[in-house]
């Protein structure tokens, strides 16, 4: 098999390597450390261990605010995204409501923040978008994010409808589905060795495999053509007639291979 073939195959299994090997490392998804909702009509009163957090201005008028904190884990990668998704529902919800998210203090904890002591709202805007009854509110904060340990944020209501949502708490177990962090961090080349090895050795086996091929089909036909000419040749030999059994043989002959009469 000519060298260029060989080397074009090979080429284009390298490639397919290339092209399967993932770009992106992993993500990995966080649930919050902490996560609670305040109210003002219940200055004192605290909602950690509640199923829900709320936003918006509740049943009995009370303006309500959500706070999450999320345990960022230390990494010596550099993250691509980092996003935050959240669930909000409330079927009596008529309108759409006006939610943003922005950054807080860490200086707080789900069994004791009230909405007399909860930090200040925020220190920067993150992001803002217009929902109702069963939306999802998700929001990159990539930016925002420290290189490891707590990271809070709080989301709020902004409009003047009156109106509140809620969403499931990382307590709720009924039907749950509580805000989440999601990172996906840069790929490294240890993280897809696996892949290229194996895919290398593949390759080698494929080529070698082909190779074994082209070479058992070359001496086949070689095989074939030394046959041809040899029977070729023994056609033209001129034939003979061992006298005692009658046996055809080819001239020059010494016994018959049938009596083993001697000619």
């Amino acid at each position: 098999m000519k060298k260029h073939y060989i080397l074009g195959i090979f080429l284009l299994v390298s490639i397919f390597i290339l092209l399967a090997v993932p770009t992106e490392a992993y993500a990995t998804t966080i649930n919050p450390s902490d996560d609670a909702y305040i109210d003002s009509y219940y200055p004192y009163s605290n909602y950690g261990a509640s199923d829900y957090l709320g936003v918006g201005v509740m049943v009995f008028g009370g303006y309500c605010v959500t706070y999450l904190k999320f345990q960022i884990p230390a990494s010596d990668r550099a993250i691509i995204s980092a996003t935050v998704s959240t669930y909000w529902y409330n079927y009596m919800c008529e309108t759409w409501l006006t939610l943003r998210a922005g950054t807080t203090s860490n200086a707080w904890y789900e069994e004791t923040i009230t909405f007399d002591n909860s930090p200040y709202f925020y220190y920067y805007v993150i992001s803002e978008a217009y929902i109702t009854d069963r939306d999802h509110f998700n929001f990159e904060v990539k930016d925002y994010l420290p290189e490891s340990g707590a990271f809070s944020i709080i989301i709020w209501e902004e409009s003047t409808t009156g109106e509140y949502l809620q969403s499931d708490s990382k307590d709720n177990t009924l039907y749950p589905e509580p805000p989440t962090l999601t990172i996906t961090y840069e790929s490294k080349i240890e993280d897809f060795l696996p892949a290229i090895i194996g895919g290398t050795v593949g390759a080698i086996l494929s080529v070698g495999a082909v190779i074994g091929f082209a070479v058992y089909y070359s001496n086949k036909k070689k095989r074939q053509r030394i046959e041809l000419r040899e029977g070729e040749e023994l056609d033209k030999m001129e034939m003979v007639f061992c006298p005692k059994c009658n046996q055809r043989l080819y001239k020059g002959a010494k016994f018959c291979t049938e009596c083993g009469n001697p000619l």
